[in-house]
């Protein structure tokens, strides 16, 4: 039987009794009668007539904010060193190229000599190659003479090389260092704008070469995570944009989406989608949930504010004004609730609704569910 509920609403004028009475009509359970001598009642109630509505639908899902291993940048000591002037905290902001610690160890020293010893044997050895090959070119030494002075030339810029890099590396300038400039520490940078995510250094402590020093989260590669169903994730596809919103509602920016996996998850039975955030001028913290809208497509549908649904053993109801004294539960099928909405259409897909009750639906809740 298909269950419906009348709100019958009988005003009296009878100045003796202000009392509500709330009885069940005969033959039928479902129908609720209540009687009301107070006009204040009705003149809270407002009533509007309702068309289908082409509605945008999206479908709003729980992201998070997350790091993939493609935004965690790791800080390797090179070389051993005491850590010195250790500037940051975890969470500290940094720009690329910013200063985070120095090391100060007698061996930066020993690779500025060794650096400026295999420069001077490169000089030697380039003149004396060139002098070989002159000669040999004169028929003046042997081929054997210049291959030895090219393979010790070679030797020679292959280590010099090395030591550049290295010096490079460790921030030092080769050719201030030929200049005859020396370092007595170097300092550790930033290799990406971000904020430092994890510090394994102390100040004052030795750190060996190969020492993983610090982690950054680099924020131009923060990503959204969802996980939907399958069916949802075949309505999303590649490079699409989809809505961010903060915990309240509002627009935050815009995430392109990069990746959707090609597995289901064994556990939860949802497809990962990976998206890449467009604009990253917004403070996001890692682990942090924000709503994602996916478009969902066109639909002629009914709106009504959130607030004039009325819930009743796992059905969808709201009220319908019958005539001045009688309101009315009717059944419908909700497609969606927003958080100001509700998307809804009728059970026998009516195109239009009259006297739908927008406002004072709480009133008549509670004279619904009144005890007698």
């Amino acid at each position: 039987m298909k269950i419906s509920y009348f709100l019958l609403l009988f005003i009296t004028f009878l100045s003796c009794n202000n009392q509500l009475q709330k009885e069940r009509l005969d033959g039928d359970d479902n129908v609720i009668k209540i009687e009301e001598t107070d006009s204040l009642f009705l003149s809270k109630i407002t009533v509007t007539s309702l068309e289908k509505q082409n509605y945008f639908d999206t479908l709003e899902f729980i992201g998070l904010i997350s790091a993939p291993p493609q935004s965690i940048h790791s800080v390797y000591s090179l070389i051993p060193g005491f850590v010195k002037e250790l500037s940051v905290y975890q969470g500290s902001f940094v720009k690329k190229g910013d200063v985070i610690c120095y090391l100060s160890h007698p061996d930066i020293m020993t690779i500025q000599q060794d650096f400026l010893r295999v420069y001077t044997q490169y000089q030697t050895d380039s003149l004396e190659y060139v002098r070989q090959l002159k000669l040999f070119n004169d028929s003046a030494t042997s081929a054997r003479t210049l291959e030895v002075a090219k393979s010790t030339f070679y030797s020679t810029r292959a280590q010099l090389k090395s030591i550049e890099k290295l010096l490079i590396d460790i921030n030092l300038i080769p050719k201030n260092v030929k200049d005859g400039k020396t370092y007595s520490q170097v300092a550790i940078k930033s290799p990406v704008d971000g904020y430092i995510k994890s510090i394994f250094v102390n100040s004052g402590g030795l750190v060996q070469p190969n020492t993983l020093m610090f982690s950054i989260l680099d924020i131009h590669h923060v990503h959204v995570e969802l996980f939907v169903n399958l069916d949802i994730s075949k309505k999303i596809d590649l490079n699409d944009t989809l809505i961010v919103k903060d915990a309240n509602g509002n627009l935050v920016t815009y995430a392109k989406v990069i990746n959707i996996s090609p597995f289901i998850d064994e556990t939860s039975k949802l497809v990962h989608v990976h998206c890449h955030l467009t604009d990253t001028n917004y403070a996001f913290i890692v682990g942090q949930q924000v709503q994602v809208l996916i478009k969902g497509g066109f639909l002629k549908a009914f709106i009504l504010p959130k607030e004039t649904l009325i819930f009743i053993d796992n059905k969808n109801y709201i009220f319908i004004k019958k005539d001045d004294k009688t309101f009315v539960l009717k059944e419908i099928n909700l497609i969606k609730r927003t958080y100001k909405d509700i998307i809804f259409n009728t059970i026998d897909d009516e195109q239009t609704i009259n006297n739908a009750v927008v406002e004072g639906v709480e009133i008549l809740r509670a004279k619904l569910f009144e005890e007698s």
